[in-house]
């Protein structure tokens, strides 16, 4: 069995997504990786940086996108999106908020992608992976 996987989903093209994208082709662990975020032009322009990096590794490709359909067939979908804490806000603060976001994220994901293994990065993690 081969240890590399063949598509992996990232859902958020933040900080966290953008760096997890990121390493998943600095470490060549897949042959496509999809940056989903719900604005296009963030997903690109990461996917754009990151692409930079593909010439110097194997062929891989990363997709930019805003739809959801674009992460179905996906072996593996890395969830990273959420509020960002303000300065004084506790990661707890943030899980009215959050909580809402991972419903319907898991809802989409859930239609599209059914079969795929889905890892929580959202904080406050613990209570979000309960939720998903």
């Amino acid at each position: 069995m081969s240890s590399k996987t063949s598509k992996v989903g990232v859902v958020g093209a933040g900080n966290v997504g953008a760096n997890v994208a990121n390493a998943l082709v600095l470490l060549h662990k897949c042959v496509t990786v999809v940056l989903f975020d719900r604005t296009l032009s963030k997903a690109e322009g990461q996917a754009w940086d990151i692409e930079d990096t593909i010439p110097l590794l194997k062929e891989m490709e990363i997709t930019p996108s805003n739809q959801y359909e674009d992460l179905a067939d996906s072996d593996v979908i890395v969830v990273t999106v959420g509020v960002q804490q303000k300065l004084g806000q506790s990661r707890l603060d943030t899980l009215s908020d959050n909580a809402q976001i991972i419903r319907s994220t898991m809802k989409e994901l859930d239609r599209v992608a059914p079969n795929s293994i889905v890892l929580i990065v959202s904080n406050p993690v613990d209570v979000l992976t309960r939720i998903a």
